[in-house]
């Protein structure tokens, strides 16, 4: 795990209670880091 990753997961718990990130979303085996980064969010890396 990195870095980035590391701080998101310290971070994420306050985010969420701040209204600020919502619950995460799945994504399939094989995504994009970036889809990850958005799953990981609350945003659907699929919504258009």
């Amino acid at each position: 795990m990195n870095t980035t990753h590391q701080t998101g997961d310290l971070l994420a718990p306050t985010a969420r209670a701040m209204g600020v990130l919502g619950e995460p979303v799945p994504v399939p085996e094989g995504a994009s880091d970036f889809d990850r980064l958005l799953a990981a969010t609350g945003r659907d890396p699929h919504w258009s």
